[in-house]
């Protein structure tokens, strides 16, 4: 079962989160037209980690749980990825509400934080601007 499915704006790539449960969790990035698999970022045997994906509105630009604990941007026009956030080591963080507000050219998201006694810490919010 997919977690998360966004197209991007020119309807050629479909980016599909999956959550544990389903093997293992990870975000695959699909050539709509071609019907073939580009890219997988996977984390395997993590159970915290969920496959989350959103593409932006107005540009073939993607945002991804590439790896446990990891936020990623990729410019699928360019082909870079850079890292956009990273969890800190302690705790066990699960990355939440991962979107790009209309017409943004920047994503947003929310990060629970677990304890080590599974109590959930206050949500963080985080949205990254470019300059």
């Amino acid at each position: 079962m997919g977690f998360s499915v966004s197209f991007s704006p020119d309807a050629k790539h479909l980016a599909v989160g999956w959550a544990k449960g389903s093997g293992d969790p990870r975000v695959d990035l699909w050539d709509v037209e071609g019907r073939h698999l580009v890219r997988s970022w996977q984390n395997p045997g993590n159970v915290n980690y969920q496959g989350r994906a959103a593409f932006s509105p107005v540009r073939n630009l993607l945002v991804a749980t590439t790896a446990y604990k990891t936020l990623s941007l990729v410019d699928l026009d360019a082909g870079r990825e850079s890292i956009l956030w990273r969890a800190p080591a302690e705790g066990w963080w699960t990355i939440r509400d991962l979107s790009f507000p209309r017409g943004a050219y920047t994503p947003s998201w929310r990060a629970n934080l677990r304890y080590g006694d599974c109590q959930p810490a206050p949500k963080t919010r985080r949205r990254f601007f470019q300059n």
